[in-house]
C-alpha cells in the first residue's frame, strides 16, 4: 500500500463528559424531599428552637456538599459503541457497558428537569437486576437524544 493510499485514521475518542452543572442542585432537591416530614416539623413547630433549625441547615449543607462532590467525581464517555462511566467519592469505579449488552435506554424529563432543559438517562444492561446500571441524572436534552 502506498503512503497516499492509507486508510483514514479512526475518529478520535471523545473526551470525558460531565453531567449538566445543575445536576447537584436537582439531586440535592431529590434527596432533601425524602426528609420532608422533618422539615415540616421544624418549619411549623415554633418550639423546636434554634438548635433544630441549625441542625436542619447543617443537614442541607451536607446534602448539597455530597452532591457537589459526586458531581465532580462522575464522568462518562462513549468509546466507539461502549459507554464508559467513572464514579465514586472514596473509591473510584469504572463501569464499561458495551452496546450489545444494553437492554433498554430510558429518557425521563420530570418537571424539575424541564425547568433546566435537561433529561435523566437510564441505561439498563441485560442480566442486571431491577435497578438501572448507569444513571445519568442530568444531561442536556440535545445530548440525551
Amino acid at each position: 500500500m502506498q503512503p497516499s493510499e492509507r486508510p483514514p485514521p479512526p475518529p478520535p475518542v471523545a473526551g470525558w463528559l460531565r453531567l449538566h452543572p445543575v445536576s447537584p442542585v436537582l439531586n440535592s432537591v431529590s434527596t432533601a424531599t425524602r426528609f420532608w416530614p422533618v422539615f415540616l416539623v421544624v418549619i411549623i413547630d415554633a418550639d423546636v428552637g434554634l438548635i433544630a433549625l441549625a441542625v436542619l441547615v447543617l443537614v442541607l449543607a451536607v446534602i448539597v456538599s455530597v452532591e457537589v462532590i459526586r458531581y465532580l467525581r462522575f464522568d462518562y464517555r462513549l468509546e466507539g459503541t461502549t459507554l464508559v462511566v467513572r464514579s465514586g467519592v472514596f473509591v473510584k469505579r469504572t463501569r464499561t457497558v458495551p452496546a450489545d449488552r444494553v437492554q433498554q435506554v430510558s429518557r425521563n424529563e420530570k418537571l424539575r428537569h424541564r425547568m433546566f432543559d435537561v433529561a435523566e438517562v437510564l441505561v439498563e444492561v441485560a442480566g442486571a437486576g431491577s435497578e438501572p446500571d448507569v444513571s445519568l441524572s442530568a444531561v442536556a436534552t440535545a445530548e440525551a437524544e
